[in-house]
């Protein structure tokens, strides 16, 4: 028996015999022939991964007349033929496979004619997981409960929500720049805003896939520090007159008044829709007392009254605490 080596790998070498002695060289035998074993592939890698595919490569080899992949789903389990794949391609791409699912992979090549190379070592590779849909824009948005420094926002509930994040600009057309994240509840309330001042509010919902698109611009407006007035009880009583009292305890956050005066009623809590009489004495610009005569008055009738005050910036009316009296009866 005779071993040769150092022989190239897929290679065909044909052999003969023959016997010697002393009286010399017999007659060479017939040929036969065996044909050396493959190199193994190298290089074999996962070049990308999707949440249903990888994608399989490795280094060519000269004169290959192609390779076989095999897959298996442990790295110790049973690898079995994914594809055949044609020389010159180097690369498969195994689709229909599980999200998030590790795969295994070896591949040998073949020259034509000859048998396949032995596997190479494994290589494993780990489709992607797939991610949720992003949930929609959040609906029915408003904006209520303002006070002059706080405005709350609020929407509808959105299914498959992991939590929102709003958002605030000073413009409908503004940047709008996020205020808070991570809540799961579906209002917020914004707080240390500037009295009398328009805010716009966007929501978006996110869940483990990301943020999903923004809700339409909603607005709101802080209240004004309101004035306040006190009205002070009636003097100089008759039958059909009286003097009414009050004074403008303080203009909030506003330089001045529009108008200021009185209202009253014969039924209680009168307000500028609903009196029987009013007076405005115009504009205010400083705190202090006011009064004036009311006249045409009915003898003998309880009249219900209060001070008011108005701002165009402000927009509404305030009232001071309701005070009332009785004019003097005639007598015949």
């Amino acid at each position: 028996m005779y071993k040769d080596t150092g022989l190239s790998s897929s290679t065909t070498y044909y052999y003969k015999v023959s016997a010697t002695n002393t009286g010399g060289e017999s007659a060479q035998s017939s040929y036969n022939y065996r044909t050396t074993l493959a190199a193994i592939p190298t290089g074999l890698n996962i070049r990308s991964a999707t949440s249903s595919s990888l994608t399989v490569s490795w280094n060519p080899i000269s004169g290959a007349g192609g390779y076989r992949l095999y897959r298996s789903t442990s790295p110790n389990g049973t690898f079995s033929e994914r594809q055949t794949i044609y020389a010159p391609t180097t690369t498969f791409i195994d689709t229909g496979l599980t999200a998030g699912t590790t795969y295994y992979y070896k591949v040998s090549f073949y020259y034509n004619g000859a048998s396949d190379s032995p596997k190479s070592s494994y290589v494993s590779g780990t489709t992607t997981s797939i991610s949720p849909s992003l949930p929609p824009a959040p609906a029915d948005m408003s904006v209520g409960s303002a006070t002059s420094s706080s405005l709350t926002v609020s929407w509808v509930p959105v299914s498959g929500a992991g939590g929102y994040r709003v958002y605030r600009a000073s413009s409908a057309n503004g940047t709008f720049s996020e205020i808070s994240f991570g809540s799961t509840a579906t209002t917020y309330t914004d707080s240390g805003l500037a009295a009398g001042i328009t805010y716009y509010y966007k929501v978006c919902a996110y869940n483990g896939g990301g943020s999903g698109p923004q809700s339409n611009a909603v607005s709101g407006t802080t209240l004004i520090n309101a004035p306040t007035v006190t009205t002070s009880a009636a003097t100089n009583i008759t039958s059909t007159s009286a003097t009414l009292n009050a004074s403008l305890t303080s203009l909030g956050a506003l330089t001045s008044l529009d108008m200021h005066g009185f209202v009253w009623s014969k039924t209680p809590n009168p307000d500028i829709m609903n009196c029987t009489g009013a007076q405005d004495l115009g504009s205010k610009i400083t705190t202090g007392a006011f009064s004036i005569n009311a006249t045409g008055l009915t003898p003998g009738t309880t009249y219900y009254v209060r001070a008011v005050a108005y701002s165009y910036t402000m927009n509404n009316e305030v009232y001071g605490p309701q005070i009332s009296f009785t004019t003097l009866s005639t007598t015949r």
